[in-house]
């Protein structure tokens, strides 16, 4: 009898080293930097890695208290963070690195995220126009909430003060978090291990982060086996999992919930992505053909600083095999600003739900 089953070596690319697999393209940064910063310290934390979306970073990610990679953390259990810091510049330099944790949504502000904590490390410069990255771990740890069952967004900056300017700013100043500056870095990921026929759900924000009344586009697209295994092989280095393409599909129902409350904050954020000159670029690079269907697409008309509930009901199949995987992503657009998004992984286990 045939075995379906598809063993997935899981590894860490690190930008700059042979380990980066050729299915994992990586962005040629050097197109989008200023020859003369390579002569003093380039800080880099967004994700060069093109086969994901700028959600999606491999550039974060958890460990236990024994060291072991964390694919779905448990609420209550305390989790060490950790960021890969790369330097594109020639002369090293003492980086700040900032943590946040937000609630699941499609567009995240430092304002509506909270803090983790922070860490300071020394990234050597290099010579290589690949650069050079570090792991960098936040000196504080993180225990997620039970709210949403342990799917929370992970987020996080670094840059060098007084060396590495974020956007031509005078004074060097902390730049803002915003998915498309390459100081920045998120990590929107729920992964589910349950068994054929258990009942799931996800709440996930829908969210005008602009002070001007914009219609929001939100996308939800359901992911090919083969994107689900590329994925897993860069975001959980040094696991291995056994998982199978099957032929059932994750039925999912989708529900707005309107929202009584507004939430007033600054929109930083969402002017800094309209400023980025090279936005529109760097979107057109890092897009692939869809292999997936979209399963369910709505432009809403939202007030200023509006947010709703998208909620986000399905089951997994009762004929299931035991590690076949399901997907899908979210995604919202503000007119043309892609603002975000988040991805779900559904493993089936074994038993019955």
């Amino acid at each position: 009898m045939k075995d379906d089953r598809e063993r997935i070596p899981f590894g860490h690319p690190v930008p700059g080293t042979k380990d980066v697999p050729p299915e994992f393209p990586i962005l040629d940064i050097s197109k989008r930097i200023n020859r003369e910063r390579h002569y003093t310290p380039f800080i880099v934390l967004q994700s060069q890695n093109q086969a994901f979306p700028l959600w999606l970073s491999p550039n974060l990610w958890l460990t236990d208290a024994f060291g072991n990679v964390v694919i779905s953390p448990v609420e209550g259990e305390p989790y060490n963070v950790w960021a890969l810091v790369s330097n594109f510049g020639m002369a090293g330099a003492v980086v700040n690195v900032k943590f946040w944790w937000a609630d699941p949504s499609v567009a995240i502000t430092e304002a509506a995220a909270t803090e983790i904590g922070t860490a300071t490390a020394f990234v050597d410069g290099s010579i290589s126009l690949l650069g050079n990255a570090k792991p960098v771990r936040c000196t504080t740890t993180w225990t997620p909430a039970f709210l949403n069952q342990g799917h929370e967004c992970l987020m996080a900056k670094a840059w060098a003060p007084g060396f590495d300017p974020s956007s031509g700013q005078p004074g060097f100043p902390e730049p803002p978090f915003d998915i498309y500056d390459r100081h920045s870095a998120q990590r929107n990921l729920g992964v589910l291990k349950a068994a054929p026929g258990t009942q799931a759900k996800w709440n996930i924000t829908v969210a005008n982060i602009s002070r001007m009344a914009l219609p929001a586009l939100v996308e939800v697209r359901a992911l090919a086996f083969e994107e689900m295994a590329k994925g897993l092989r860069a975001l959980f280095h040094g696991t291995r999992l056994e998982v199978v393409k099957g032929e059932n599909n994750l039925e999912l129902g989708f529900t707005l919930q309107e929202r009584g409350t507004f939430r007033y904050i600054a929109d930083r954020t969402f002017t800094h992505m309209l400023s980025r000159a090279d936005r529109v670029a760097l979107a057109t690079e890092r897009k692939e053909e869809p292999r997936g269907r979209v399963i369910f697409r709505q432009v809403l008309e939202m007030k200023p600083f509006e947010h709703r509930m998208l909620v986000v009901e399905g089951r997994i199949p009762t004929g299931a095999k035991p590690g076949q995987m399901f997907g899908f992503d979210i995604r919202q657009q503000l007119e043309d600003v892609e603002t975000g998004g988040y991805t779900i992984y559904v493993l089936a286990t074994e038993g019955r739900g």
